[in-house]
């Protein structure tokens, strides 16, 4: 799915985390657009690296003035299923 003013990356924020590190599958929408393709994780990868990436991600794609901390990656992931 596109990045840039992705309704998704502002919706699920808080999701994104687990997205990176354990993947998703399963139909995703969105800006109304219908993907069903699987997106594997990376189960090896720090905490602060993917802050890293949803910080970068959020400021240049979605035009979003947000700083992601390794605590708040921690944080998500506590919640991941």
């Amino acid at each position: 799915p596109p990045l840039k003013n992705a309704d998704y990356v502002a919706e699920n924020l808080d999701h994104l985390s687990c997205i990176i590190k354990k993947g998703i599958s399963g139909e995703t929408m969105v800006n109304g657009i219908s993907f069903d393709q699987p997106m594997l994780g990376n189960p090896n990868i720090k905490n602060l690296e993917i802050a890293e990436i949803i910080t970068f991600v959020v400021n240049k794609f979605n035009d979003l003035d947000t700083l992601i901390t390794d605590q708040d990656v921690r944080k998500s992931l506590e919640k991941c299923q």
